[in-house]
């Protein structure tokens, strides 16, 4: 059984959370700025579309991440080296909770582009 001071913890710990994750919703485009120059320089050809709950501004800050979309036709094809331009990615954005959707243009065409409601460009 959880005590009134564990229950009062808890809730100051999910505020403070809270508190120093709504930055990154209410000015994502700040921290995907870094983020989107280190993609350009792996993946020159890359288009960076923004969307989901950060774009629409529907978000949580405990539970939303900012999706990015990476659509390239230069996407290495063994997982890690993926897995690694995506480490490098995070370590650039500033304790973001950023989702890279890394795609070709067909899967943008054929899958994403269906269920995107609102998007926005990143230029950088």
């Amino acid at each position: 059984m959880t005590s009134v001071n564990e229950g009062g913890e808890n809730f100051r710990f999910a505020s403070a959370a809270s508190a120093r994750r709504r930055k990154y919703f209410e000015d994502y485009v700040a921290y995907l700025n870094p983020v989107c120059a280190e993609i350009k320089r792996d993946l020159p050809d890359a288009k960076l579309i923004a969307f989901g709950s950060a774009v629409r501004g529907d978000w949580d800050p405990l539970e939303s991440d900012i999706d990015l979309l990476v659509i390239t036709q230069m996407a290495p094809p063994e997982d890690l080296e993926l897995a690694k331009m995506r480490v490098k990615w995070r370590q650039k954005s500033g304790g973001a909770p950023i989702e890279f959707h890394v795609v070709d243009p067909v899967t943008f065409k054929t899958w994403y582009e269906k269920f995107i409601d609102v998007k926005k460009e990143i230029d950088c």
